[in-house]
Formats: C-alpha cells, structure tokens, sequence
C-alpha cells in the first residue's frame, strides 16, 4: 500500500492527467493526493481504475504531509535554553 502521491510521483503522472483519466474535478484530485480531502467509493473507484489499481493498493484518508508542516515553538520564552 502507498500514497496516491508516491504512485504519481513513481509513474510520472500529474494531477491534471490523473484527473482526465480517472473524470473528477482537478481541484479534488489534488486534495485527494496531498491528503486534504478522503475520496469517497465513487472518487476511489474511478482513480483506481484510471490506474488500473485495486482500492487496496492506495492508502486512503487524511494525513500530514512532512513537507507541508510548520513546527513553531510555542509557550516558550524568547531566550529559553
């Protein structure tokens, strides 16, 4: 099981492309892919198939994407050692 964006990222496809193939909205399909949006059955069936995948293949759902946080020192005075 992977990431949608590791497959992408593996077979060189763009989200635009993966959105003409699998017949969603290229808006949802990014979301989808950065782990902003979980794909409905529907959603997940028509990028499976557009991948020729199963559902199983993908790992499904929200999740953080190491590259997009921001760590912040919260609660700390300035000059904390």
């Amino acid at each position: 099981m992977r990431t949608l964006d590791y497959i992408l990222e593996k077979r060189a496809i763009t989200i635009v492309q993966l959105a003409e193939l699998s017949s969603l909205d290229p808006g949802r399909v990014e979301a989808i892919t950065v782990g902003r949006w979980t794909a409905s059955p529907h959603e997940r069936q028509q990028i499976v198939a557009a991948l020729d995948l199963t559902v199983e293949d993908i790992i499904w759902g929200h999740y953080m994407e190491p590259r997009v946080q921001e760590y912040r020192r919260v609660g700390l005075e300035k000059d904390f050692q």
